[in-house]
Protein backbone atom coordinates (compact mmCIF):
# COMPACT_ATOMS: atom_id res chain seq x y z
CA UNK A 1 0.00 0.00 0.00
CA UNK A 2 2.86 2.27 0.52
CA UNK A 3 4.37 1.61 -2.37
CA UNK A 4 1.01 2.90 -4.28
CA UNK A 5 0.77 5.73 -2.29
CA UNK A 6 4.07 7.09 -3.08
CA UNK A 7 3.50 6.40 -6.73
CA UNK A 8 0.20 8.44 -6.56
CA UNK A 9 2.35 11.10 -4.74
CA UNK A 10 4.62 11.41 -7.59
CA UNK A 11 1.98 11.56 -10.07
CA UNK A 12 0.11 14.47 -8.45
CA UNK A 13 3.50 16.36 -7.75
CA UNK A 14 4.57 15.61 -11.79
CA UNK A 15 0.98 17.39 -12.60
CA UNK A 16 1.37 20.04 -10.34
CA UNK A 17 5.30 20.70 -11.36
CA UNK A 18 3.88 20.64 -15.35
CA UNK A 19 1.25 23.07 -14.48
CA UNK A 20 3.78 25.39 -12.67
CA UNK A 21 6.24 25.17 -15.05
CA UNK A 22 3.89 26.45 -17.68
CA UNK A 23 3.04 29.84 -15.42
CA UNK A 24 5.94 32.59 -16.59
CA UNK A 25 6.27 34.93 -13.54
CA UNK A 26 9.55 37.32 -14.37
CA UNK A 27 12.69 37.05 -17.05
CA UNK A 28 15.64 38.51 -18.02
CA UNK A 29 15.39 39.67 -21.37
CA UNK A 30 16.79 41.64 -23.67
CA UNK A 31 15.74 44.87 -26.16
CA UNK A 32 15.74 43.37 -29.82
CA UNK A 33 12.98 46.38 -31.37
CA UNK A 34 11.35 49.97 -29.78
CA UNK A 35 8.09 51.52 -30.52
CA UNK A 36 8.98 54.80 -28.91
CA UNK A 37 5.11 56.48 -30.34
CA UNK A 38 3.28 52.90 -28.66
CA UNK A 39 5.54 52.25 -25.30
CA UNK A 40 6.50 49.33 -26.17
CA UNK A 41 9.48 46.78 -27.04
CA UNK A 42 10.21 43.62 -28.90
CA UNK A 43 11.67 41.45 -26.11
CA UNK A 44 14.18 38.39 -26.30
CA UNK A 45 14.47 36.05 -23.49
CA UNK A 46 17.81 35.67 -22.20
CA UNK A 47 17.09 32.54 -20.56
CA UNK A 48 15.43 29.47 -22.38
CA UNK A 49 13.13 26.90 -20.46
CA UNK A 50 13.65 23.06 -19.69
CA UNK A 51 11.04 20.56 -20.18
CA UNK A 52 10.53 17.71 -16.95
CA UNK A 53 13.40 15.41 -18.75
CA UNK A 54 15.67 18.43 -19.05
CA UNK A 55 15.33 18.95 -22.92
CA UNK A 56 15.90 22.48 -23.43
CA UNK A 57 13.05 24.82 -25.21
CA UNK A 58 14.04 28.57 -26.99
CA UNK A 59 11.28 30.96 -26.38
CA UNK A 60 10.81 33.09 -29.08
CA UNK A 61 10.77 36.37 -29.02
CA UNK A 62 7.77 38.42 -27.36
CA UNK A 63 6.14 41.24 -29.26
CA UNK A 64 4.52 44.62 -28.21
CA UNK A 65 5.44 44.62 -24.85
CA UNK A 66 4.70 48.13 -22.86
CA UNK A 67 7.90 49.27 -20.77
CA UNK A 68 7.70 51.05 -17.53
CA UNK A 69 8.68 54.90 -17.03
CA UNK A 70 8.72 57.00 -13.86
CA UNK A 71 5.86 58.91 -13.62
CA UNK A 72 3.53 59.94 -11.28
CA UNK A 73 0.03 61.93 -12.75
CA UNK A 74 2.14 64.50 -15.45
CA UNK A 75 5.42 64.74 -14.35
CA UNK A 76 8.12 61.85 -15.26
CA UNK A 77 11.66 60.96 -15.99
CA UNK A 78 11.32 59.82 -19.95
CA UNK A 79 14.47 57.18 -20.68
CA UNK A 80 12.93 55.05 -23.17
CA UNK A 81 14.79 51.52 -23.75
CA UNK A 82 17.24 51.25 -26.35
CA UNK A 83 17.64 47.74 -28.60
CA UNK A 84 20.43 46.02 -26.55
CA UNK A 85 19.26 46.93 -23.62
CA UNK A 86 18.79 44.07 -20.67
CA UNK A 87 16.53 44.25 -18.19
CA UNK A 88 13.64 42.39 -16.39
CA UNK A 89 10.18 41.70 -17.78
CA UNK A 90 7.64 40.65 -15.65
CA UNK A 91 4.35 38.94 -16.03
CA UNK A 92 1.13 39.80 -14.41
CA UNK A 93 -1.25 37.62 -12.28
CA UNK A 94 -4.10 38.38 -14.75
CA UNK A 95 -4.87 38.92 -18.20
CA UNK A 96 -3.95 43.15 -18.62
CA UNK A 97 -5.46 43.16 -21.99
CA UNK A 98 -8.14 45.82 -20.80
CA UNK A 99 -5.78 47.46 -18.40
CA UNK A 100 -6.83 51.01 -19.58
CA UNK A 101 -10.51 50.55 -19.68
CA UNK A 102 -11.60 48.96 -15.73
CA UNK A 103 -13.01 45.62 -16.64
CA UNK A 104 -12.94 42.40 -15.69
CA UNK A 105 -9.71 40.40 -17.55
CA UNK A 106 -10.51 39.79 -21.13
CA UNK A 107 -9.52 36.29 -20.50
CA UNK A 108 -8.50 33.54 -18.14
CA UNK A 109 -4.72 33.96 -18.97
CA UNK A 110 -2.50 33.40 -15.65
CA UNK A 111 1.05 34.74 -15.05
CA UNK A 112 1.12 34.78 -19.17
CA UNK A 113 4.14 35.97 -21.71
CA UNK A 114 1.27 38.11 -22.97
CA UNK A 115 0.66 39.72 -20.11
CA UNK A 116 4.31 41.22 -19.53
CA UNK A 117 5.62 44.31 -18.84
CA UNK A 118 9.28 45.40 -19.29
CA UNK A 119 11.64 46.73 -16.54
CA UNK A 120 14.85 47.80 -17.89
CA UNK A 121 18.52 48.50 -16.96
CA UNK A 122 19.51 44.69 -15.48
CA UNK A 123 23.63 44.41 -16.52
CA UNK A 124 23.78 47.53 -19.32
CA UNK A 125 26.69 49.56 -19.64
CA UNK A 126 27.32 52.45 -17.31
CA UNK A 127 25.49 55.45 -18.38
CA UNK A 128 27.74 58.15 -19.52
CA UNK A 129 24.06 60.95 -19.47
CA UNK A 130 22.44 60.56 -16.13
CA UNK A 131 20.64 62.20 -13.61
CA UNK A 132 22.27 60.63 -9.77
CA UNK A 133 20.41 61.42 -6.77
CA UNK A 134 21.91 61.15 -3.47
CA UNK A 135 22.21 62.38 -0.13
CA UNK A 136 20.48 65.62 -0.85
CA UNK A 137 22.64 66.26 -3.65
CA UNK A 138 21.40 65.70 -7.76
CA UNK A 139 24.15 65.82 -10.18
CA UNK A 140 23.18 65.82 -13.57
CA UNK A 141 25.95 64.50 -16.50
CA UNK A 142 24.75 65.34 -19.56
CA UNK A 143 26.76 66.93 -23.24
CA UNK A 144 24.04 69.39 -23.07
CA UNK A 145 21.33 70.56 -21.03
CA UNK A 146 18.11 71.62 -22.42
CA UNK A 147 15.32 73.25 -20.13
CA UNK A 148 12.68 74.65 -21.65
CA UNK A 149 10.81 77.00 -19.42
CA UNK A 150 11.83 79.86 -16.42
CA UNK A 151 14.63 78.89 -14.16
CA UNK A 152 14.43 79.80 -10.78
CA UNK A 153 17.31 79.37 -8.61
CA UNK A 154 16.93 80.49 -4.69
CA UNK A 155 20.99 79.68 -3.81
CA UNK A 156 23.88 81.15 -6.13
CA UNK A 157 24.56 79.63 -9.48
CA UNK A 158 28.66 79.03 -10.42
CA UNK A 159 29.81 78.90 -13.51
CA UNK A 160 33.73 77.62 -13.80
CA UNK A 161 33.96 79.05 -10.58
CA UNK A 162 32.32 82.07 -10.99
CA UNK A 163 29.58 83.02 -8.48
CA UNK A 164 26.77 84.76 -10.26
CA UNK A 165 25.68 86.66 -6.18
CA UNK A 166 29.33 87.62 -6.14
CA UNK A 167 31.21 88.43 -9.41
CA UNK A 168 32.44 92.25 -10.15
CA UNK A 169 32.35 93.39 -13.93
CA UNK A 170 35.16 95.03 -15.00
CA UNK A 171 35.09 98.19 -16.90
CA UNK A 172 38.43 98.59 -18.57
CA UNK A 173 40.02 101.56 -18.68
CA UNK A 174 37.03 103.67 -18.50
CA UNK A 175 36.84 103.68 -14.50
CA UNK A 176 35.99 102.02 -11.39
CA UNK A 177 34.66 98.59 -11.84
CA UNK A 178 30.95 97.94 -11.53
CA UNK A 179 29.38 97.01 -8.23
CA UNK A 180 27.97 94.18 -7.09
CA UNK A 181 24.88 92.20 -8.13
CA UNK A 182 21.93 93.55 -6.06
CA UNK A 183 21.27 91.82 -3.38
CA UNK A 184 24.30 90.05 -2.91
Amino acid sequence: MDNHLNNQFNAQMSVIDTAISKLDTAIPAKVIAVNIKDKTVNLQSMIDKKTLDGTKVSMGPMHNVPYLRLQGGVGGIICDPQVGDEGFVVFASRDISNVKNSSIPASDRVCSRSDGVYIGALYNQSPTTYIKITNGVVEIEAPQVRINGDLMVTGDVVASGVSLKEHIHGNGDNGADTTPPKGA
